[in-house]
């Protein structure tokens, strides 16, 4: 058997860590996130101009984060983002850097996941559970999403 078909060869995600950090320093690191999804960076390719034949440099662009997961009562960071985006005063306030890293089953010690860095964040929606008194199974879940400026990858 090839070695490539031996699971304990790969890193299996089992969550991730989203730290927010704030515009003065100091940041809140929630593991209790089930889905990021998102965060793509994109490069859109702009066309030659037929008169000069010179090739415009292509617009770099990331797409929209969404962290979707169960309501949990740590996310004072977040809570406080969201306060500071809706009110408006300052809009360079209501940006923050958002780091998220893969937390890995791994085998290898050595191993460090790589943090994806988004930087000049805002938030740009934010989905309340939907509470119901027949569903008892289960967690609340909510979803926010964000809209980063750059990002780079450690």
């Amino acid at each position: 058997m090839a070695d490539a078909a031996v699971s304990d060869k790969f890193a299996q995600v089992r969550g991730f860590k989203v730290e927010i950090v704030s515009a003065g320093g100091g940041g809140e690191v929630d593991s209790a996130w089930e889905i990021v999804g998102g965060g793509e960076c994109h490069l859109e390719v702009v066309d030659c101009d037929d008169a000069t034949h010179q090739h415009a440099p292509g617009k770099r662009y990331v797409g929209e984060i969404v962290l979707r997961g169960p309501m949990t009562d740590g996310r004072a960071a977040l809570c406080q983002w969201l306060n500071e985006a809706a009110t408006g005063q300052d809009p360079e306030r209501a940006r923050r850097t958002l780091r998220i890293t893969p937390i890995l089953r791994r085998r290898r010690q050595n191993e460090e996941p790589r943090p994806r860095i988004y930087t000049d964040c805002f938030p740009v929606g934010y989905v309340f559970p939907r509470l119901s008194v027949t569903n008892t199974t289960g967690n609340v879940i909510e979803e926010v999403r964000i809209k980063p400026i750059r990002c780079e990858l450690k």
